[in-house]
């Protein structure tokens, strides 16, 4: 891998196409309900016991304003770690591992000021690049 290209999960969210890179990702798991907890904001949907540890399971749907749907056999926890903090995110399905060109990577209107820090086309379509420091902070106002 050059150091212009890096390795992103290509997943989806409802009907849109995400990629997260792959230094933010430590895992996919299979779906499990979460155990809920109570008073915390709509999209975090309660914890998952990881190896030990508690992980906080968080759906981005509800932050997009995407429909929530019931899970599948294709849903899964994509495992991110992100400044310190673990995460279980919520994905209708996970397509795929892709090299991309930085380069070609178009960087969001305002640069990248909401969850979304570029576009870029993917196999399977346009694809947002999920900005996981954006999620944070709005996880932060929730509180």
């Amino acid at each position: 891998m050059s150091a212009s290209s890096a390795q992103f999960i290509l997943f989806q969210l409802s009907t849109e196409w995400f990629v997260l890179p792959v230094e933010q990702i430590r895992g996919i798991e299979r779906w499990r309900p979460p155990t809920p907890v109570p008073s915390t904001p709509p999209a975090i949907i309660g914890i998952i016991n990881q190896r030990g540890a508690l992980v906080t399971a968080l759906d981005i749907r509800v932050l997009l304003g995407f429909k929530v749907e019931a899970p599948t056999r294709r849903t899964r926890f994509l495992l991110a770690h992100f400044n310190g903090v673990d995460l279980a995110l919520v994905a209708d399905y996970v397509a795929d591992m892709l090299p991309l060109n930085l380069a070609s990577i178009k960087i969001a209107p305002g640069g990248g000021s909401n969850l979304s820090s570029g576009l870029i086309q993917s196999p399977l379509g346009l694809a947002s690049m999920l900005n996981l420091e954006a999620v944070l902070g709005m996880l932060a106002v929730a509180y």
